[in-house]
């Protein structure tokens, strides 16, 4: 009974690992994306909008 439950706690744990793991990746992915992805974005708005993008300033120019 005793090595069932030991095994059992065992399993548990690099379960909730294993799940801590995920989520820090998730939340790391998560981070990385919004950084490259929404400059992307806003620099791809303001070109559709007729402006033109300032690298410099990293802003939108009228």
């Amino acid at each position: 009974m005793k090595l069932i439950v030991m095994k059992l706690l065992k399993i548990l744990m690099w379960f909730f690992i294993g799940l801590l793991g995920f989520i820090v990746f998730l939340w790391l992915a998560e981070i990385l994306i919004d950084i490259f992805f929404d400059h992307a974005a806003t620099m791809d708005a303001c070109l559709d909008s007729g402006r033109g993008w300032d690298e410099q300033k990293k802003q939108c120019q009228i």
